[in-house]
């Protein structure tokens, strides 16, 4: 049918087919092209939706950007950086490069290494005074999404080595929560 109508245009109407076919090539090409990104991005943003590799709030690291998803459509991913900025980062960049799960931008870590353990009964009792000392001191500062808790990771001859974790419910604070955190455990542990 084809080579019958290209055939018929030529000699009934003098249009010349093989043109009209090459310039719709030329053209298809050029479209697709064109919305070569597009269809990379809208592939991308099917991938992370119905995969549920992201969510909002998540605080994540692809191609050198980190920061908190803020929404995610079929064409990018908004995030906001640790500095308040936008950044608007293309769907199939999320699919093309390495993500990474970061923790939430108010988890505080505070490593402690106690040498003499024998003022309390048990690590659970320095634990509990850890925590209750730590609540004490960062509850003015921020509540907290998560509680303070106690791992204990090593012992040795230097004593009991371990750290204080918690999350705080404004991120904002999470250095000056820190710091509380360390003033507050100093005189127990010294």
């Amino acid at each position: 049918w084809t080579i019958g109508g290209s055939f018929i245009l030529d000699n009934c109407f003098g249009i010349n087919a093989n043109a009209l076919v090459a310039a719709l090539g030329v053209g298809g090409i050029a479209i697709s092209l064109g919305f070569q990104d597009t269809l990379s991005n809208l592939i991308g943003g099917m991938q992370v939706t119905f995969m549920g590799i992201i969510k909002p709030g998540d605080n994540i690291e692809v191609g050198g950007v980190s920061g908190v998803v803020q929404d995610i459509t079929w064409r990018h991913t908004t995030i906001e950086d640790a500095c308040g900025q936008t950044i608007i980062v293309p769907n199939s960049n999320i699919s093309k490069n390495t993500l990474v799960h970061l923790m939430p931008f108010g988890r505080v870590t505070v490593p402690v290494a106690v040498k003499d353990t024998s003022k309390w009964a048990s690590l659970d009792a320095l634990a509990d005074e850890l925590t209750d000392a730590t609540k004490a001191a960062v509850l003015p500062i921020s509540g907290f999404d998560k509680e303070p808790y106690v791992l204990f990771s090593e012992i040795g001859d230097f004593g009991v080595k371990g750290k204080i974790i918690f999350i705080v419910s404004d991120d904002s604070t999470t250095f000056t929560a820190a710091d509380a955190c360390i003033r507050a455990i100093a005189p127990i542990i010294a």
